[in-house]
């Protein structure tokens, strides 16, 4: 009896390690056209504002209001270039990695990237 119990034990505990493998949950694609309104300001406003607020921790305003002018005005960004890119480039740990706290998901990078490369239009 004890071992059909350490049996089944086993059996359960290997499929439910290898069952978990297609629960994951699918990594949004980036979309097609990357609206800055839409996709990228969301992102500014998760994961950016709390430092870039207009105040004294951080010298850039992520604010939905003005931060396509700041990011036009202090040229973060290079329309069609990640390379000259400041911003994307912090994002992505070259230089000092913003934001502070670690990393954002490498799918929030991926929609900065493609709006990046189709013109950083304020759209």
């Amino acid at each position: 009896m004890k071992r059909k119990i350490s049996f089944i034990a086993i059996c359960i505990a290997i499929i439910s390690l290898t069952s978990c493998e297609y629960d994951k949950t699918p990594i949004e694609p980036v979309p097609e056209v990357v609206s800055f309104q839409i996709d990228v300001q969301p992102i500014f406003d998760s994961d950016c504002i709390v430092c870039h607020n207009g105040g004294f921790i951080a010298p850039s305003d992520f604010r939905a209001e003005v931060s396509y002018a700041e990011i036009k005005n202090k040229f973060l960004v290079v329309p069609g270039s990640l390379e000259a890119s400041n911003l994307y480039q912090r994002l992505i740990g070259n230089a000092n990695i913003m934001p502070q706290s670690g990393p954002i998901s490498q799918a929030k990078i991926d929609i900065i990237g493609e709006w990046i490369l189709q013109g950083a239009l304020n759209n």
